[in-house]
């Protein structure tokens, strides 16, 4: 894995948490693939991002006034990367 590649996925992963920060529906999914797919919580049967995930942030924003997420670690192996964090709301 080249550190190019590494630093293109830590920035994908930066601009997730401040869309979901600035509870920005359109900028958070925009960075996901068309064809992605969320595992979330983990566990759980996979969710298509493109179909309905935009109404997510709807719901937090109908939850929290605010949300401030912090990004602990971000551990990149290939194409793909895991992010321990933590968020408050």
């Amino acid at each position: 894995m080249s550190e190019n590649n590494s630093k293109a996925i830590e920035a994908v992963v930066a601009s997730y948490f401040a869309n979901i920060a600035t509870m920005n529906p359109t900028g958070w999914v925009e960075n996901f693939a068309e064809d992605a797919v969320s595992y979330d919580p983990v566990g759980h049967p996979p969710t298509k991002v493109h179909e309905g995930f935009r109404e997510f942030i709807g719901q937090l924003q109908a939850a929290f006034e605010k949300l401030e997420p912090t990004t602990e670690h971000i551990f990149v192996a290939g194409n793909e990367a895991a992010v321990k964090w933590t968020m408050e709301g």
